[in-house]
Parts: structure tokens; C-alpha cells; sequence
């Protein structure tokens, strides 16, 4: 990364993408956990363990965000 990161526009918008990639299905993941009672426990399990498998990289692209933006991450 170069000194000028921070104000490199195509920097901040692919971060941004980054984010809205791992965001909407993680919203929809989430949507799809509530809909679903406790006797549907396999597709819960499923979808409970593609949530957690996906929300670290959500964190590290917000994570990636901060920095971008000058603050410690």
C-alpha cells in the first residue's frame, strides 16, 4: 500500500465492496436462521455454520476499512 492510501478513492470503494459482499449474505443468513424453528435443526446447523464460517471475513474487511481510514485496527 502506498503512503496515499488514504485518499485513494478505488481503495475506499473496493473496500466498500468488500464489505457489502460479505454483509448481505451474512444478513440474509441471519434472516433465514430466524425463520426457521428448532425442528428444522440440520438446515440450522447448516446455515449457523456458514454464518460463523463467513464473519471473520466481514470483520477483516472492516477491519481493512479502519485502516484505510487512518485508524488503528
Amino acid at each position: 500500500m502506498n503512503d496515499n492510501s488514504e485518499n485513494d478513492p478505488n481503495l475506499r470503494g473496493l473496500t466498500a465492496t468488500i464489505q457489502e459482499d460479505f454483509q448481505r449474505p451474512l444478513a440474509t443468513l441471519s434472516s433465514e436462521i430466524e425463520s426457521l424453528d428448532d425442528r428444522e435443526y440440520d438446515m440450522l446447523a447448516a446455515l449457523r455454520n456458514a454464518k460463523f464460517v463467513a464473519e471473520p471475513s466481514l470483520e477483516l474487511s472492516e477491519r481493512l476499512a479502519r485502516s484505510i481510514d487512518g485508524q488503528a485496527a
